[in-house]
């Protein structure tokens, strides 16, 4: 009964969707209004809008934690692109209220978002301390920090140029993020203006290996692929929702009984298998 529970409860938190954002803009604020100061993050596939409870830190130069902003709510756009405005008293049309005037630290720093898979991070300046961060930045952008009135912004250049892509990061700050002489805040009520380049296909997700049909265990393993290069998955077990997934993907706990596992690809265009493959399979333990 427990454990029918527990799972009952994991299914139901599997139902957000929000791993697939990054951090897009940063603006530490000018020196004569530090509270215009902000955090943009942008969905790079449908559906990331189920934020709430999810969280964005900002370090200063030594990796020392100088803000945590919390987001309390979904927001209620979720198309591929939109973006989401997390930003100081003096922003207009924030998504969310973040004291984070003066502790983003022009002269050096990095800000993550914690609850992308993985976690995503931008470090700028005189930042020097990456293993203090929940993931990868690589070197920082601006050796000589953010200059007054400006900000950082992701570039979309790799792969489409008019769209960002998952494959748009490298996990390199320097690479990834470019200085922006006037900010561009973008709240979530504002329609995106990127565009696909192209290839309008959603892909095709196969599964490439399944466990038998009946099992003597309570854990299965999973491998599949798509036909497109760069994409990512979200896999679903019986009435669970879709979690971000990676291949060869492992169900451990597996109750007695019937079990329908479905996996689906995203491709860098944002585009979503509408046709998740499929694998059916039913677990009955030794005697």
């Amino acid at each position: 009964m427990l454990t029918a529970l527990a799972f009952a409860l994991l299914a139901a938190s599997a139902q957000a969707s929000y791993h697939l954002i990054k951090v897009s803009e940063v603006f530490p604020g000018t020196a004569a209004a530090p509270d215009k100061a902000f955090i943009e993050l942008q969905m790079h596939a449908a559906g990331q809008n189920q934020v709430a409870g999810r969280t964005v830190r900002a370090y200063n130069g030594a990796g020392a934690i100088t803000a945590t902003v919390p987001m309390s709510a979904a927001v209620p756009n979720g198309e591929n692109q939109r973006t989401i405005l997390l930003g100081d008293i003096d922003v207009i049309n924030r998504d969310f209220p973040a004291n984070v005037g003066t502790l983003i630290v022009p002269a050096g720093g990095a800000v993550c978002f914690l609850d992308a898979i993985p976690p995503d991070c931008v470090a700028w300046g005189n930042f020097s301390a990456p293993g203090a961060l929940p993931g990868a930045v690589g070197t920082p952008v601006l050796p000589g920090g953010i200059p007054n009135e400006s900000s950082i912004t992701r570039s979309i250049v790799p792969g489409c140029p008019t769209l960002l892509e998952a494959i748009d990061d490298t996990d390199d700050s320097s690479a990834d993020f470019t200085v922006t002489a006037t900010e561009s805040p973008r709240s979530n009520a504002t329609a995106p203006t990127e565009t696909p380049c192209g290839g309008l296909d959603p892909p095709e997700t196969s599964i490439d290996k399944a466990p038998r049909r009946k099992l003597r265990k309570s854990k299965a393993r999973f491998k599949f692929s798509a036909d497109e290069a760069g994409v990512t998955f979200e896999c679903k077990l019986d009435r669970g929702g879709f979690e971000a997934c990676v291949s060869p993907h492992k169900e451990a706990g597996l109750d007695r009984g019937k079990h329908r596992f479905r996996v689906r690809g995203t491709d860098a265009d944002g585009l979503v298998d509408p046709t998740p493959a499929k694998a059916s399979f039913k677990v009955k333990p030794r005697p």
